[in-house]
């Protein structure tokens, strides 16, 4: 019996915090990165801004449309190639940074062909959407790119 006559409480009282607290946290690894993109498709659509602007003001647009099966990768990776994966895959993509930025020098590199310059001269600005359809990540990219010394 405790003070008072009431019964001790059945759990044990907290006489030291824990000093240091411990996260397990999932993300793409590199190599996981690398493999999903060299195993993606491409379909890239794009072209100028229509109104024939001058070469100084002249944006290029692009949309990337990078699909990525995992069945078709499946043996590089110990998770299943199932939907479930494929959804938190998407989950994972969309939050790292990474990422974003292996999207964006996809995007700038597609946009610096059709703009017929390097990378580099461009700013670029992207815009992604990511979703699952089945066993594919599907990344869809909107891109535009103006001259580097120009932020459209």
């Amino acid at each position: 019996m405790g003070p008072e006559g009431l019964e001790e409480p059945p759990w044990a009282r907290v006489r030291q915090v824990q000093l240091i607290r411990r996260e397990v946290r999932e993300v793409l690894s590199p190599g996981a990165i690398e493999v999903l993109f060299e195993h993606a498709d491409l379909v890239v659509e794009g072209g100028d801004e229509l109104g024939g602007r001058r070469a100084v003001d002249r944006r290029v647009y692009a949309t990337v449309m990078v699909t990525i099966d995992l069945v078709r990768c499946a043996s590089y990776f110990r998770e299943r190639a199932d939907e479930a994966t494929a959804r938190r895959v998407a989950e994972l993509m969309d939050a790292d940074p990474h990422v974003t930025e292996r999207m964006r020098t996809l995007a700038a590199a597609e946009l610096a062909q059709l703009a017929n310059t390097k990378p580099e001269a461009l700013a670029v600005t992207v815009e992604t959407a990511i979703r699952v359809d089945g066993t594919a990540v599907l990344v869809d990219i909107d891109a535009m790119a103006t001259p580097a010394g120009r932020r459209g």
